[in-house]
């Protein structure tokens, strides 16, 4: 996905996270990150090949995680709340 998806992904994972305590956050996180990891094992594989996950797939996963992980950063006193502005000011 490009940058303006991964923008409102993010977006998502704040607003739907904004009433859940820290448990039901870590629950949710654990959920998306299992389905999302299971298309993305039922999307590929060749008989035989150890993963079949794509380095493509993989990155997407990592992006998912991290939105999550931006979440609790964001969250801390004295964070930008927008780490798409963040990262550009480091």
């Amino acid at each position: 996905p490009g940058p303006a998806l991964q923008s409102l992904w993010r977006e998502y994972i704040r607003c739907a996270c904004a009433t859940l305590s820290p448990q039901e956050r870590m629950a949710l996180k654990a959920e998306m990150l299992q389905r999302a990891m299971a298309v993305a094992e039922a999307a590929g594989g060749v008989l035989g090949r150890a993963s079949s996950v794509s380095s493509t797939e993989a990155a997407v996963l990592s992006e998912l995680d991290r939105a999550f992980d931006l979440l609790s950063w964001a969250a801390r006193p004295g964070s930008p709340t927008d780490p798409d502005a963040a990262r550009s000011s480091s």
